[in-house]
């Protein structure tokens, strides 16, 4: 399996070579184009995510408490404990007036920003389409150059029948989605679009953290473009998805770096916590 799956994966890289060197200009700055606007939709969605949690139209119950305000206004004890009871109810109630008006303002503020988020979404499901659409017309066509000679017509074929190229991160390399289902026995789990499946584990308490997924390049530095970010709660675990290759992920808790590594993505399935993943990443208070 490991030696059918290094053959499989060479195809691949051959086919992301030949793609890129087919492409035009023009195209590739249309996909370097779609593959800013997509980050910046994503950028922008990961940075309402966390306004948007836990949003709650209190306005029900302010008026609730306005009314009960009235009304205790109105009330006049005759008793001195009744004085008290009155002193302490009219507190209790601008307490929770106070608190609910708070979270109505916040409410008001990032609700309207939940439609803007989705459509960000679709935007980045159609830039990603846009991509697919350009890089199809090089890597999908059976259409063969006259002038290639009959090894060159025998080597592409046999590329195109390992995988198909599906995006590019820069314009100077194209990163493929995976044909799982020939690069699998049943041991592989994937996407043949996004790529090899992963955990991300917030094992924090208390504490928002954000994992930041760069590429690392052959040459050992990091890509400027993020391969991924995932905001996760205290406790919370994420399934995602990388393409092969090597990654660095960096951890932020509330807005402050507290570790980054660097790790394979392979076909080889690890172990994490009695389940069977391609990569992880997981960070503790």
């Amino acid at each position: 399996m490991k030696t059918k799956l290094f053959f499989l994966l060479i195809g691949f890289a051959v086919v992301v070579n030949n793609a890129f060197g087919q492409m035009n200009r023009g195209d590739k700055i249309k996909i370097a184009e779609l593959n800013e606007r997509i980050n910046e939709c994503r950028n922008t969605v990961s940075s309402y995510e966390v306004n948007l949690i836990n949003l709650v139209d209190c306005s029900g119950d302010i008026k609730k408490l306005q009314t009960e305000a009235d009304s205790l206004k109105r009330l006049v004890p005759e008793t001195k404990y009744g004085k008290e009871l009155k002193t302490k109810a009219v507190k209790e109630n601008g307490e929770m007036l106070s608190k609910l008006l708070k979270q109505q303002k916040r409410f008001e503020t990032w609700n309207p920003k939940i439609s803007e988020k989705d459509s960000l979404l679709k935007k980045i499901k159609g830039y990603e389409l846009q991509k697919e659409e350009i890089f199809q017309a090089y890597v999908t066509s059976n259409e063969l150059p006259t002038e290639m000679s009959n090894y060159r017509e025998s080597r592409r074929f046999n590329s195109l029948n390992v995988a198909r190229a599906e995006r590019i991160e820069n314009t100077e390399a194209l990163y493929a989605e995976m044909d799982i289902r020939k690069l699998s026995s049943g041991n592989v789990k994937g996407d043949a679009v996004k790529g090899y499946e992963g955990i991300i584990q917030n094992f924090c308490r208390y504490s928002y953290m954000q994992f930041d997924f760069y590429r690392v390049n052959a040459n050992g530095t990091l890509s400027d473009r993020l391969a991924g970010s995932y905001l996760t709660f205290p406790g919370q675990k994420k399934i995602a998805y990388l393409l092969p290759g090597t990654y660095s992920c960096i951890v932020y808790r509330d807005g402050e770096k507290v570790d980054q590594k660097t790790f394979p993505v392979t076909a080889e399935l690890l172990d994490f916590f009695e389940e069977k993943t391609h990569w992880y990443a997981a960070r503790r208070d």
